[in-house]
């Protein structure tokens, strides 16, 4: 069994409320509540559940996140081979306006942290957007279409039983 990775086509689409709801479920789970000094609390008071970028190579490379629900960014996902991953719930706003007012408040409020300014390298939330969107698309093109779950984020709260419904799939077949 691989990873288990949760997804979504750009931030604020409900990634981190997806993988509170598989913690609750009490399904492992890899990643932090926050990431001290690198997310803001205020933009998701129950938790991001974030693998810290820092860790992740050394994660991947002790199979430290095999079997776990993960979430990972397009940007990452390129980088982890396919016949590492398993199941993959992907998250998708339909509203993009919304999403991209939403990915500019929080932006400007990570900017407020140190780090965060080393690592920016100035581009623009739609930039940022699309950008996830081309590599998420690239890197979904290869995977086994049974593996994969799509949902809104407007349709997200009708959705939470077919998302455990998936997941008890995936897993019961291995």
């Amino acid at each position: 069994m691989g990873i288990n990775i949760v997804t979504g086509f750009g931030q604020r689409t409900g990634t981190s409320f997806v993988m509170q709801k598989i913690k609750e479920k009490g399904l492992p789970v890899c990643g932090e509540k926050f990431l001290n000094g690198i997310t803001v609390e205020k933009h998701n008071p129950n938790g991001y559940w974030d693998i810290n970028p820092l860790q992740l190579s050394e994660l991947i490379s002790n199979n430290k996140l095999d079997n776990k629900f993960c979430k990972l960014w397009a940007n990452v996902l390129q980088f982890i081979p396919q016949e590492n991953t398993d199941l993959v719930i992907v998250l998708e706003r339909k509203n993009k306006e919304q999403q991209l007012s939403s990915m500019q408040k929080v932006l400007n409020d990570e900017l407020e942290l140190a780090i965060n300014k080393i690592f920016y390298s100035g581009e623009t939330v739609k930039d940022i957007y699309e950008n996830t969107v081309t590599l998420l698309n690239a890197w979904l093109q290869h995977k086994d279409k049974s593996k994969v779950l799509h949902i809104y984020t407007e349709e997200l709260d009708n959705s939470l039983s077919s998302i455990y419904n998936f997941i008890e799939r995936g897993l019961k077949c291995h």
